[in-house]
């Protein structure tokens, strides 16, 4: 496996060196290769890894930034974000030394923020002045498709497909490459509005077959968030596509839905029961996430609320105030309260849930809160908002038919709504997509440009 790993990264520099930007889209299109994992000299590492850094290595041989780092060139301007990527790394620093700077702290500031930052430089600086969202977007958008054919593949054909344990009980779900199913809707589900809109690009220009490719890996990326049962994931679809529809013109036909969703909700009541069961949090995942946010807000006041718990030290930090499980009422009986009072020690053991100690609090705030401290969470509250608001300004300059730059607000809009009950950002690639995103809006903002669909007109 080492020796099959050089080789690659030795093909995969050769590459670089030869043509950097096909390199780069390779990169993007083989985000899941951080499961790929060995130890050099000690030091772990992943294939995601080693692509981010030859890419880097190679763009700083070939480009010499240097020479403008120390004379300013005229007509250069400033990095977006760039303020905001300077606090980022001192905070996460902060933070890695908060854990003490041990390995597992170290590995993390390096994966998670260093190299994803690294990443966006090369990215806004090898696709940025040619405007080339191309070799950004599809890359992504078929990296989802194969994880999405694999969940569908586990789903229609073998659960137990490198899913020895979502795929056995009642309710089995397709975990794609990764280890758990959830990681499948974090995925791809960010993914689904930029294949949209390739879909509308290609079709406007009579392209089908590229816009069929797209509307597929469109297709299948929403199968496998369905079949992964990724709810948080599904519910940010649903939000992103009402956000979408109303930043294209179409407020009359969001507040219709809206309406209908409603009336709908309220006249069936199974159907009013589910919902109210989902927006309070009263299945057995949403009782855990409340218990683990109880248990977060208690670390957070005693003692840690400033710096957080650094890096990679949450399961550590928040054990004193962990309780071992839960009582849940698996059956929904309305006298359940009372009962698991004054009822004998065998009725509590039916209805007693174990809860672990998880990496994370599973909501995206109280993710960075812990992990690079309350100013950390704020920065990157701040950098979200940005974000939103730059496309949003992107999408005015250009008229309600810029589908493009709706689809990044879109993404985004997913990355978050998921986010509030799972953990959006502390993963190999989910990180590097957080900031490819980020770079892209970037590119957009400080070129002045129109995207790619400014032509199309929907009304």
């Amino acid at each position: 496996m080492l020796i099959l790993f050089l080789a690659c990264a030795v093909l995969f520099t050769a590459l670089a060196i030869w043509r950097l930007e096909r390199a780069l889209s390779l990169l993007l299109l083989c985000l899941p290769l951080y499961l790929w994992r060995i130890s050099l000299f000690g030091i772990p590492l992943t294939m995601l890894e080693a692509f981010i850094l030859i890419v880097a290595g190679v763009w700083l041989w070939r480009e010499k930034p240097q020479k403008w780092l120390i004379k300013k060139q005229k007509g250069r301007k400033r990095y977006p974000f760039d303020i905001e990527i300077a606090l980022v790394m001192i905070l996460a620093f902060v933070a890695a030394g908060v854990a003490g700077f041990n390995n597992s702290a170290l590995g993390v500031f390096k994966a998670y923020f260093f190299e994803p930052i690294l990443l966006f430089v090369v990215v806004f600086n090898v696709f940025g002045p040619k405007k080339n969202y191309f070799g950004i977007v599809w890359p992504l958008v078929l990296s989802g498709l194969v994880v999405s054919l694999l969940a569908l593949y586990q789903a229609i054909f073998n659960f137990s497909f490198l899913n020895p344990i979502f795929g056995v009980g009642d309710f089995p779900r397709a975990v794609s490459f990764y280890g758990y199913p959830n990681a499948v809707g974090l995925y791809v589900a960010p993914l689904v509005p930029l294949a949209g809109a390739l879909v509308f690009k290609y079709w406007t220009q009579k392209k089908y077959e590229l816009a069929g490719l797209a509307g597929v890996s469109g297709l299948a990326m929403i199968g496998a968030t369905v079949v992964a049962k990724s709810e948080g994931a599904l519910i940010g679809l649903v939000l992103a596509a009402v956000v979408s529809l109303g930043m294209m013109g179409y407020k009359k036909i969001v507040v219709g839905l809206l309406l209908m969703t409603v009336l709908m909700i309220m006249a069936i009541v199974p159907l009013r029961d589910y919902a109210l069961e989902k927006v309070q949090l009263r299945d057995l995942s949403g009782e855990i996430r409340k218990q683990q946010w109880r248990e977060t807000g208690k670390m957070l006041s005693g003692g840690y609320w400033l710096l957080g718990s650094g890096l990679s030290n949450y399961t550590k930090a928040v054990a004193p105030w962990h309780q071992a499980g839960i009582f849940f009422n698996f059956e929904k009986d309305p006298d359940f309260r009372r009962k698991i009072v004054i009822f004998d020690n065998s009725y509590k053991q039916a209805h007693w849930q174990p809860v672990e100690i998880y990496m994370y609090p599973h909501n995206i705030f109280l993710n960075f809160w812990v992990e690079v401290g309350f100013l950390g969470m704020l920065l990157f509250t701040w950098i979200i908002g940005k974000y939103l608001t730059l496309t949003s300004a992107l999408i005015k300059m250009a008229g309600a038919d810029n589908l493009w730059a709706v689809a990044l607000m879109g993404a985004m809009v997913v990355i978050v709504v998921h986010g509030l009950v799972d953990v959006p950002y502390f993963k190999n690639d989910l990180s590097v997509m957080f900031w490819v995103l980020i770079a892209m809006v970037g590119i957009g903002e400080i070129g002045n440009v129109k995207f790619l669909i400014s032509n199309v007109k929907l009304k």
